[in-house]
């Protein structure tokens, strides 16, 4: 087998792994960038921790014990 030979073998050999691991690496970035994108998407809506940590929701329902006291609180 000649030069030539041989190095046209190893150029198939590198497209025939080459193409396959690029379309891994596309799928894998558009799944990462779609990913990136819904949370940039749905962070904007979303407050902040400490907002989050003194909300404090209207009670819709009361509840009480037998004696009268008010439980759940």
């Amino acid at each position: 087998m000649n030069k030539m030979q041989r190095s046209m073998g190893s150029v198939f050999v590198w497209l025939g792994a080459g193409i396959p691991l690029l379309f891994i690496c596309a799928f894998v970035s558009g799944f990462m960038g779609s990913l990136i994108g819904l949370y940039l998407a749905y962070s904007r809506e979303l407050p902040s921790i400490p907002d989050l940590r003194a909300y404090r929701p209207k009670t819709v329902s009361t509840f009480f014990s037998d004696d009268g006291s008010v439980i759940g609180l």
